[in-house]
């Protein structure tokens, strides 16, 4: 992987998740520009890759916020390290994973959140469904927003260093019959 050209890409992931995404909610529900970006990387990186990348984007958002240091980098960490393990199971290109992908990967992401919200703040308003239901608002926000920007992201595989594969889907279930 190309690490300048990822950098760069991590400073405008993070700008864009802390300007553009409070903007563009639905009431309480934002996308997650981080953790599509770690889904993305779990992908199409190698695995080690995947998971560096998890954790420096997961370490840039805990940077930002007022949570824990180093929560997020464990959760973006540990997210890019299961879409990795999950890849070859699935059509890397096809829109509909990128959208179940995100949505389950953020799903299992925010379920965590919650619950360590939950056990290290009890008395907070709301509690456990609380977090839960403004999680699943932002994992279907998220996920929706994953088809768009993986799509783009896959354009720039080249210069992100991304070795992705050239299959048609008809012709991979055909066997390369067109």
């Amino acid at each position: 992987m190309r690490w300048l050209t990822f950098s760069a890409f991590a400073v405008a992931a993070w700008v864009v998740q802390t300007t553009l995404a409070p903007r563009v909610a639905i009431g309480e529900a934002r996308p997650d520009i981080v953790l599509i970006a770690a889904v993305f990387f779990g992908l199409y990186a190698t695995r080690i890759d995947a998971c560096l990348a998890g954790w420096i984007l997961g370490l840039g958002a805990d940077l930002m916020s007022v949570e824990r240091l180093g929560l997020m980098a464990a959760v973006c960490c540990v997210t890019a390290l299961a879409v990795s393990a999950i890849r070859d199971l699935v059509f890397l290109k096809n829109p509909a994973t990128h959208f179940v992908v995100t949505f389950a990967a953020g799903s299992v992401a925010w379920g965590a959140l919650a619950t360590y919200r939950v056990a290290v703040y009890p008395g907070s308003v709301g509690g456990w469904w609380s977090g839960a239901t403004e999680g699943a608002a932002s994992t279907l926000y998220t996920a929706g927003c994953a088809v768009l920007i993986h799509g783009v992201l896959l354009r720039f595989n080249r210069a992100f260093g991304l070795h992705t594969s050239r299959y048609t889907h008809r012709a991979t279930l055909t066997g390369g019959a067109r």
